[in-house]
């Protein structure tokens, strides 16, 4: 059975509880330049300690991503250089024409600077996201992130056979843990990696993360939000428990041949 690594988009406040957790980081650029003291935990706590992290454009969480220049100033409050931090260049949702061309451009404008570059996986239908998958991986880049806004899982049922094992694939948000037993039954011998905030909102509900479903909690999360005593120990019982499912424990869930989007709350993107 493959693994995944896990990692979590976690409140500011709880960087330093929930770290153990992560196999990897996943940050939001914005969050970074926004709380000086995000970029100063993560880097402790991931750059510094060797783990590998992934920096978001903040797309989902603004609406758009953030300028070049933005992202700029977010690694390099990372120390960038570090050789496994990646920065998630910008991309147009569910858009495969507009998001190739914005992802390109910033490629350009990055040219030179030796930071470590992904690219986000975009389009409207399965052929369109095939077609933006093989034009960015002709274009070189060496860890692609399929989004959560569309219809994922019937483009990994029918493509993920021809995903390349020799580059890293990053799933950006997690539907529910049927998708990452799914994934791990596939044998496919790839590079997966997903983030998540499923932990955090099932804990706010005083629930295990096995029994929360989308739009249980029907906002984005927060970044300085402050849980109580009883709340951040489901937390970190429910951060655990996912991180298991990921690289560590075999699970008996039902019905993995039926692993299809979710239709309530389609409109909910990445972080859940």
């Amino acid at each position: 059975m493959s693994r995944l690594k896990f990692s979590q988009e976690i409140p500011v406040n709880y960087v330093q509880d929930l770290h153990p957790y992560d196999d990897q980081g996943f940050v939001i650029a914005p969050y970074l330049l926004k709380y000086p003291r995000y970029a100063e935990l993560y880097k402790k706590y991931y750059v510094e300690k060797g783990k590998r992290v992934l920096v978001d454009n903040g797309a989902y969480e603004l609406g758009h991503s953030v300028s070049v220049d933005d992202l700029y100033d977010a690694l390099e409050l990372l120390d960038a250089s570090a050789e496994d931090v990646w920065i998630l260049l910008p991309d147009v949702p569910c858009q495969m024409q507009a998001s190739l061309d914005a992802t390109l451009h910033a490629r350009d404008l990055f040219h030179g600077s030796g930071f470590n570059l992904a690219a986000v996986v975009q389009g409207a239908t399965v052929k369109e996201q095939w077609e933006s998958y093989v034009k960015l991986h002709n274009e070189g880049f060496e860890l692609l992130a399929l989004s959560f806004l569309w219809n994922r899982p019937q483009f990994l049922k029918e493509k993920g056979d021809w995903l390349d094992r020799d580059i890293s694939t990053h799933l950006l948000g997690c539907y529910e843990p049927k998708e990452i037993m799914w994934l791990r039954q596939q044998n496919w011998d790839i590079n997966f990696s997903i983030d998540t905030v499923k932990p955090l909102k099932a804990a706010m509900l005083g629930k295990h993360v096995k029994d929360y479903s989308r739009g249980d909690l029907d906002k984005k999360w927060d970044p300085t939000v402050i849980i109580e005593d009883d709340q951040l120990k489901q937390y970190l019982t429910n951060a655990e428990w996912m991180q298991n499912i990921c690289n560590r424990m075999s699970m008996d869930i039902q019905d993995l041949k039926d692993y299809t989007r979710p239709l309530k709350h389609a409109s909910d993107s990445r972080a859940i």
